[in-house]
């Protein structure tokens, strides 16, 4: 007992005066700003139906740790509006699309095979069968990959019934009908197929990869313009950080009001509540990362979004804390050891606490 007491005030002493544990405190603020805008124009028609945005990371460093936040706006068209092309096909017509939709469903199926190889899709129905349904199970539940794969799965499964309903469409077709409803239905396959390939699943996780080209088909499809859209917003957390250090993190974000009028409804996945409404504020519960780690948070936004009213740059204002602890005892490992001791509890720890506000 004796030579344990001895052993704590020897600690409370070398906390205090050797500097091996550091503590440091500091504000941030500023606003995070788009570091990249890209208008995705899926119809070829001149006017982008979909934006991909992209926000400068912000960064908090201590001692031997490193944290930094990004954020990735992916706009894509929910419900749209079509102006078909109505001309009147002929047999030779007829005979070049059905062969141009057969080497699409092909290419599809070949582009497919990635993302089908690392998870099992028919068993993915919600956050946590979604990640269960991984190959890599710890990777997807330590990465919280369930709302971006359940997301991505359900544009899988629109995209086979507007392959179906087209491949349907076609067959019923006969020498001088109107292209009209082939059409109408080439266009909303030609967005899906675009949706998925820009979907932050493939396009910024790099989970896996879907690429296919839509090629002499989009010469049959209408002009499209999105009637709702949807806002995919995706938060990753990365951190840098030896065995003895921590960062919990306490996130929460208010909708800038030019862009909440716009939204119709929400779409929140587990760890994210909406706590107020006129503009809606949204709290995110807590992070706890250790090591070297990336994780990510999403959730969706539905309405009227257009980039003509919508301005997508200024989506949130965003308000974060960020404690860092740090803790470095291999001295002290070694002089207990040396005292027999066979309990060891720390009774400090070096602290990095932040504060952002974007």
């Amino acid at each position: 007992m004796r030579r344990v007491l001895l052993a704590g005030l020897f600690l409370m002493l070398f906390l205090f005066t050797s500097g091996c544990l550091y503590r440091a405190e500091k504000d941030l603020s500023g606003n995070l700003r788009t570091s990249f805008i890209e208008p995705l124009d899926m119809d070829a028609d001149g006017a982008p139906e979909a934006y991909y945005l992209l926000f400068s990371p912000a960064r908090v460093e201590a001692s031997n740790t490193k944290f930094s936040i990004s954020r990735s706006l992916y706009i894509y068209p929910d419900e749209i509006t079509i102006q078909a092309r109505k001309d009147i096909v002929d047999a030779q017509t007829l005979s070049f699309l059905k062969a141009k939709l057969a080497n699409l469903e092909q290419d599809i199926t070949k582009a497919d095979a990635s993302c089908k190889a690392k998870v099992t899709f028919s068993i993915c129905n919600d956050e946590l069968s979604c990640e269960a349904a991984c190959t890599s199970k710890l990777e997807c539940s330590d990465k919280k990959l369930g709302p971006l794969l359940l997301d991505y799965r359900k544009l899988l499964d629109k995209r086979e019934e507007l392959m179906k309903s087209t491949s349907f469409i076609l067959a019923s077709m006969k020498e001088g009908d109107s292209l009209a409803e082939l059409s109408k239905s080439l266009s909303r396959l030609e967005v899906n197929i675009e949706t998925m390939k820009n979907h932050p699943l493939i396009r910024e996780v790099s989970f896996c990869d879907f690429n296919v080209d839509f090629g002499e088909l989009s010469q049959y499809s209408g002009i499209v313009s999105p009637k709702t859209s949807r806002a995919l917003v995706l938060t990753s957390f990365e951190t840098q950080a030896s065995g003895d250090s921590a960062i919990e993190v306490k996130l929460s974000e208010t909708i800038d009001p030019a862009i909440d009028k716009n939204i119709n409804s929400f779409e929140l996945h587990s760890g994210i509540a909406r706590i107020s409404s006129k503009p809606t504020e949204l709290s995110y519960q807590p992070i706890k990362l250790t090591g070297d780690m990336s994780t990510y948070l999403e959730y969706i936004a539905l309405g009227k979004l257009s980039r003509a009213t919508t301005p997508y740059e200024v989506w949130n204002q965003l308000n974060m804390d960020v404690k860092i602890v740090t803790v470095k005892l291999d001295f002290l490992d070694n002089f207990l050891s040396s005292l027999n001791s066979t309990v060891f509890l720390p009774i400090a720890k070096a602290t990095t606490y932040t504060k952002l506000s974007f």
